[in-house]
């Protein structure tokens, strides 16, 4: 083994290095403006899930949020935006659609129970009638050579 400058220390090698080993590039920072024009933040931080649910929980209370990912040399790129006055509209709608349908369901319900008791009653109605007619008493007629009836 070749030594160098000193007998006891060998010579430097470089390590091939797996991955990336730049730092700083893994961030993401959250910033929120809310409808009064003010902005807070930026939160940053290196998990992803974390920097999400800060967002969601900003859109839920009705900012404007957007996450950012850090893209190396202090370049921020966007990343993600939860905008939460339409989020909240949308939820509104759907609300109000979701009401409408039951609303709907129930109108639909009534009627059909409504024809149904119309038709029970309409069919009680002819089975009383025909009853009636069954507990007349025959009509007396008479029957000439075989042929018809006279009165």
């Amino acid at each position: 083994m070749r030594y160098h400058h000193s007998a006891e220390r060998a010579r430097h090698r470089r390590r091939n290095r797996d991955g990336d080993r730049t730092r700083n590039m893994g961030g993401y920072r959250v910033t929120a403006q809310w409808p009064d024009g003010t902005v807070t933040g930026p939160e940053s931080t290196y998990d992803r899930a974390k920097a999400r649910r800060w967002a969601r929980v900003l859109a839920e209370r009705g900012a404007v949020a957007t996450v950012e990912r850090h893209a190396g040399h202090s370049v921020w790129q966007v990343w993600k935006v939860y905008d939460g006055p339409a989020l909240a509209a949308r939820r509104a709608a759907e609300r109000i659609a979701a009401e409408r349908e039951k609303r709907f369901a129930q109108q639909l319900a009534a009627q059909t129970e409504r024809n149904r008791r119309a038709a029970r009653l309409a069919r009680a109605m002819e089975l009383h009638e025909v009853e009636r007619l069954m507990t007349r008493p025959p009509v007396a007629r008479h029957v000439v050579n075989g042929h018809g009836t006279r009165d």
